[in-house]
């Protein structure tokens, strides 16, 4: 039965990382995730059962449910910051608007707007990375996006919404 030591960490460090990369888009997140996953690790080591699997299986297994419980954590801070982002869309600091209108008037939006509104606001997504993902070129994406507010805006307004 192996046991919390320096000697599994540096066993792994390399794959665990590679691990959290993957999952990840920065570096200082990755690195969180690592220490998340060899805290986890150290404190069920006991949990591991040879006859069950490899040590490498087990380490790989714990590590992914690990940063999967942690990016699940995240997006409800996510959800918060993505609001904002979505309210700062249209760069107007007078207009305040209750988010919970704001993203039912989103679903209204066409198909086509909500998902470059969604890439571009939300995934923080260049015009360029929107269209080579969409297969549009990158001015239908930017037409894409300010037809998009203009309608959001149209059906905000024509929705008897009150903005403060």
């Amino acid at each position: 039965m192996p046991k919390p030591s320096p000697e599994l960490f540096n066993q792994y460090v390399n794959k665990v990382y590679s691990l959290c990369r993957k999952y990840s888009h920065d570096i200082p997140t990755a690195k969180d995730m690592m220490q998340e996953c060899f805290l986890h690790l150290y404190q069920n080591i006991h949990k591991y059962n040879p006859e069950l699997g490899s040590l490498n299986s087990w380490v790989f297994r714990v590590s992914t449910n690990v940063i999967l419980k942690q990016i699940e954590k995240n997006k409800k801070y996510k959800a918060a910051y993505q609001h904002r982002e979505l309210i700062n869309l249209w760069d107007n600091s007078e207009l305040e608007i209750d988010p919970i209108v704001l993203f039912t008037t989103l679903e209204e939006l066409p198909h086509g707007y909500k998902k470059v509104l969604n890439l571009y606001v939300l995934q923080n997504k260049s015009h360029k990375e929107i269209a080579e993902e969409l297969n549009i070129s990158e001015s239908t994406s930017r037409s894409q996006l300010s037809r998009a507010k203009s309608y959001f805006i149209k059906l905000f307004k024509n929705s008897n919404n009150e903005i403060k």
